[in-house]
């Protein structure tokens, strides 16, 4: 290729044979396009691998179910109201099947209002709905195993998870316990909440306590006037299942139902996981 000639028809030099000011610019206009070659690239490089990752990892929501079932017949504390779960109607007799339910409001997996133990307090109507539902900490007493029936869930189990136990958090403490329901020791034989331990949980202010046994504690009466009392409210959940399948944090759902001016009800609980798949 023959040197480009000027306008009087003579060859221009080289640019490394000019001044030298020319050739420190051709050669910072040479840098320069190198330069912005190579970021060119590399943002080419990671918008790549971006993709990659994104289209690699996924979201994906898993329900675990909480809940007992409820059936007919079904044991309880012998002071409450036998369950009872009947055919009404069938398709044969009236053209569509119908059940006839008839239970306690605290019977298998259900919550309790501040009015199951006081005239004056909340009925279920009067809580707000974001105290069933919300972000939840599993505290494994029972890690890998279950309880010994009886033991009591004292003060020092519960305080390594102080900063846990936070205003309006909702906790759920596991015991291994709900293996045993459908028998006579489930309500009899549970791991029970001492009273200072149940005092210390109400002076931290959490807004939500559930539980795989059957109640907080033998000394029912007096727990359940500390848990919830005016100015303390928890909302207490009772007879948890599947505690094992959880992580240390999920989302907790446990709605009941909107029964006018009472004191409990049976609810649906649900751990909701959103895990991060491949």
């Amino acid at each position: 290729m023959g040197r480009e000639r000027s306008r009087s028809g003579k060859a221009e030099p080289p640019f490394w044979l000019g001044s030298a000011e020319q050739v420190i610019e051709a050669s910072v206009t040479a840098q320069r396009s190198i330069r912005q070659a190579l970021d060119q690239a590399i943002a080419e490089v990671l918008s790549l691998n971006d993709n990659r990752v994104t289209h690699r990892r996924r979201t994906v929501r898993r329900l675990i179910d909480l809940s007992h079932p409820l059936e007919h017949g079904q044991l309880n504390f012998p002071s409450d109201p036998k369950i009872s779960v009947v055919v009404h109607n069938t398709i044969q007799s009236i053209g569509y099947n119908i059940t006839e339910i008839s239970m306690s409001t605290h019977q298998g997996t259900h919550l309790d209002a501040p009015y199951h133990f006081f005239d004056d307090g909340k009925t279920l109507e009067q809580i707000p709905l974001e105290r069933f539902y919300g972000a939840a900490t599993l505290v494994d007493l029972a890690p890998g195993g279950s309880l010994p029936p009886k033991t009591p869930l004292t003060l020092k189990m519960f305080e390594p998870y102080s900063d846990l136990l936070r205003t309006g958090a909702k906790v759920i403490y596991r015991t291994g316990w709900d293996r045993m329901f459908g028998h006579p020791e489930f309500f009899s034989e549970f791991p029970t909440l001492t009273l200072d331990a149940a005092r210390y949980l109400a002076s931290r202010g959490i807004g939500l306590l559930g539980m795989d046994t059957p109640t907080p504690s033998v000394d029912w009466m007096e727990c359940h006037h500390i848990l919830l009392a005016k100015g303390v409210e928890i909302v207490i959940v009772e007879a948890l299942a599947n505690l094992d399948q959880l992580p240390r944090h999920f989302t907790f759902a446990g709605f009941p139902l909107k029964i006018t001016g009472r004191d409990g009800s049976p609810i649906r609980a649900v751990a909701i996981l959103d895990e991060d798949v491949d």
